[in-house]
């Protein structure tokens, strides 16, 4: 087994054994289960970066190096490709989800399987020996060697890629090809929990891949607490359309605060003219500024009227019907 941190910066040679850099990434195209690696990028003199195909060019490989099958002069330098992924750039120390263990996670190493010339991406390191090779090999040597005196073992945590899935979707402009469609299979207690341990961001983005349905049984599921902090975050269109979903699912009716909500998820309001607000508002500037009222002296103006208006999707879905003299909310 090699892993990526033991390969970076190790030497690349072409088919005469002359030097051409060192190993800067590797390159996988994302649609397969265990993808393989597709692209080799290492920097040249001058750490130029370069990046090569690896069927075309990569004869031997392992943790001392990378020989090429041809000559230097017969390189045909290539580009990443929409569906290519670059390994450490995109994915060491970015956090993941681990949705076999239902948790929160932080690629510490990456763990490849060679097969003949081929080589694949198994998973992710997110233990603490990911983080010792990364330091250096030795020193994961020298720990699980004293670990083993004192009869301990210190085991490898890793994430096979299949049971993976990215927090954030966009790697620097590469759009993966992966989809959120393990959380997507998860029970909604399980991906409550694992939004629970995400700041607001990382959440949000999470949550942007679940369609109304899964994102509104999340929800549900999720701590009083964490509910009213992430619904505070979402847009108010957004936050309106999901309260009205979950009111929906226990049957519940809510009064709105004004009929922008109302429309969203609530039942009834009583709303107000903005025209008139500002007509009002008009006459106070008027007041001021050409016949030099005092604001601080002037009484409080409030909306002359109320208008009690319903959303009848929501009443209907309900089963309510709205008292005589509201009006029903335009769709």
């Amino acid at each position: 087994m090699l892993y990526l941190s033991q390969m970076i910066g190790e030497p690349v040679v072409d088919a005469q054994g002359e030097r051409l850099g060192t190993i800067s990434d590797l390159a996988i195209s994302t649609g397969e289960v265990f993808p393989r690696i597709t692209s080799l990028a290492f920097q040249g003199p001058g750490r130029v970066p370069f990046m090569i195909s690896w069927r075309k060019y990569v004869d031997t490989f392992d943790d001392d190096g990378i020989t090429l099958s041809v000559d230097a002069h017969d390189i045909r330098f290539s580009y990443l490709q929409p569906d290519e992924v670059l390994l450490a750039r995109d994915l060491m120390d970015r956090q993941i989800v681990d949705t076999q263990g239902l948790k929160v996670v932080r690629v510490n190493d990456l763990k490849l399987s060679q097969s003949g010339t081929q080589l694949r991406l198994l998973g992710a390191e997110v233990g603490v020996r990911g983080i010792l090779r990364g330091l250096h090999p030795l020193l994961e040597k020298a720990v699980v060697n004293v670990a083993k005196l004192f009869h301990k073992k210190v085991d490898e945590q890793l994430i096979a890629w299949n049971y993976m899935d990215l927090l954030d979707r966009d790697l620097s402009e590469v759009q993966l090809s992966v989809t959120h469609r393990r959380l997507d299979e998860l029970h909604p207690a399980d991906v409550a929990d694992i939004l629970e341990q995400l700041d607001p961001q990382q959440r949000a983005s999470v949550f942007a891949h679940l369609d109304d349905s899964r994102a509104t049984e999340a929800i549900s599921e999720m701590e009083d607490e964490y509910q009213a902090e992430f619904i505070d975050d979402l847009p108010d269109a957004r936050a309106a359309e999901l309260i009205g979903n979950i009111a929906l699912d226990a049957q519940t009716p809510i009064i709105a605060g004004e009929e922008g909500i109302c429309s969203g998820c609530g039942v009834a309001t009583l709303t107000i003219s903005y025209y008139d607000i500002g007509y009002a508002t008009g006459e106070m500037a008027y007041e001021i500024l050409v016949n030099g009222a005092d604001p601080a002296a002037m009484e409080i103006q409030y909306a002359p009227q109320f208008t009690p208006k319903y959303n009848p999707t929501m009443c209907e879905a309900l089963g309510l019907t709205p008292p005589d003299g509201y009006e029903a909310i335009a769709e």
